[in-house]
C-alpha cells in the first residue's frame, strides 16, 4: 500500500507540473514514474513468486503490457508535446488505480488464506 501511495503521489506531482505554466522536463517526470513503476512491479512479482501465487504469469503479463504501453507513450512524448505527456500521466494514473482495485485484491485474499491455513496448522500442534 505504501508503494501504491508513493506512485500516486508521483502521478499527482507529474500532473501538476504538466498542467502548470512552469517550465519542466516532461521526459524527466515520465522517467521518474517509469522508474518507480518498474521498482514496484519487480517488488510485487517477487512477492508473488515467494508465495506461490497461482496467477503470477497472468499478473506479470499485465505488468508487461503496461510497461509496453508506457514505452509507446514515452516515445511519443519525446517530441516535447505536453498533450502527449499529459495523456501518458492520465493513462498511468487510471491504469494503476484500476490495477490496484481489480487485480491486487486477489493477491491479498490469497495471502490471507495462506496465513489462515498456516495459523490452523500451527494450532494443531
Amino acid at each position: 500500500d505504501e508503494q501504491h501511495k508513493k506512485f500516486l503521489e508521483l502521478v499527482d506531482v507529474a500532473k501538476y507540473n504538466l498542467e502548470s505554466s512552469a517550465i519542466c522536463d516532461n521526459n524527466k517526470i515520465i522517467q521518474e514514474l517509469e522508474d518507480y513503476i518498474d521498482y514496484h512491479f519487480t517488488f510485487e512479482e517477487e512477492l508473488f513468486e515467494n508465495t506461490g501465487y497461482p496467477d503470477l504469469l497472468l499478473h506479470k503479463h499485465k505488468h508487461k503490457q503496461f510497461v509496453e504501453k508506457i514505452r509507446q507513450f514515452k516515445m511519443d512524448a519525446e517530441s516535447n508535446n505536453p498533450l502527449i505527456a499529459k495523456k501518458l500521466v492520465e493513462f498511468m494514473s487510471k491504469w494503476f488505480i484500476s490495477h490496484i482495485l481489480d487485480k491486487d485484491p486477489n493477491y491479498v485474499e490469497y495471502v490471507l488464506n495462506l496465513k489462515n491455513d498456516a495459523d490452523k496448522h500451527i494450532e494443531i500442534y
